[in-house]
């Protein structure tokens, strides 16, 4: 039963995945990244960067970094569930 879910289950782990990183509307509401750097992340930085500072070549950067960690944990995940999925159909020696 649980080798047919696999393709749910790696669905849903992304989106969550890709979900957590979406906290740029609850730390800038509650405390604008402050106090000091202490709770600052990559879309506060590439907010204050890009939109505060005019300097949009560093906030794209940091847009690209977090681009390229939800592809390659994505990737990753797909590559691991794929094979525990092919193990347990039989499928993979």
């Amino acid at each position: 039963m649980l080798p047919m879910m696999w393709p749910y289950i790696l669905v849903a782990v992304i989106f969550r995945f890709m979900d957590s990183l979406k906290v740029f509307d609850h730390v800038f509401v509650l405390t604008a990244g402050g106090p000091g750097t202490t709770t600052r992340t990559l879309q506060i930085g590439a907010y204050e960067d890009s939109i505060i500072n005019l300097n949009y070549s560093i906030g794209s950067t940091y847009m690209f970094l977090l681009w390229a960690l939800v592809f390659l944990t994505a990737r990753y995940l797909v590559s691991v569930l794929g094979k525990a999925q092919r193990r347990a159909a039989g499928s993979e020696t």
